[in-house]
């Protein structure tokens, strides 16, 4: 081979070595940069969930405090719809007699 063939040869590696160069330095730099904002979506992520799990803390307290007023509530309203209970239980044999006395009236 001539001189004029191994350098139009070298030029031309060279160029294509560059330009493979240049496509691996692109697609290197778009991987770096798709992990890095990868990376920042996952915190992102991770404080959002850190944030919510302190909601769901607190709605789980609030849920057991609510709870635990409406068993004490409810155990109020059963005792005081007993006391009815016995109150109407007298109402009606007050009736009953009252009925009693006016049917031997009549």
């Amino acid at each position: 081979m001539n001189d004029r063939a191994i350098t139009l040869m070298m030029w031309l590696g060279g160029g294509l070595l560059t330009l493979l160069f240049f496509f691996i330095s692109f697609y290197f730099y778009r991987s770096i940069k798709a992990y890095d904002d990868l990376s920042e979506s996952v915190n992102k992520l991770q404080l959002t969930l850190t944030g919510l799990n302190g909601i769901i803390l607190s709605i789980q307290d609030k849920n057991e405090l609510n709870t635990s007023i409406c068993k004490e509530r409810h155990s109020e309203v059963e005792r005081r719809l007993s006391d009815h209970k016995k109150r109407l239980d007298e109402h009606e044999k007050i009736i009953i007699k009252l009925d009693a006395i006016q049917t031997k009236n009549n």
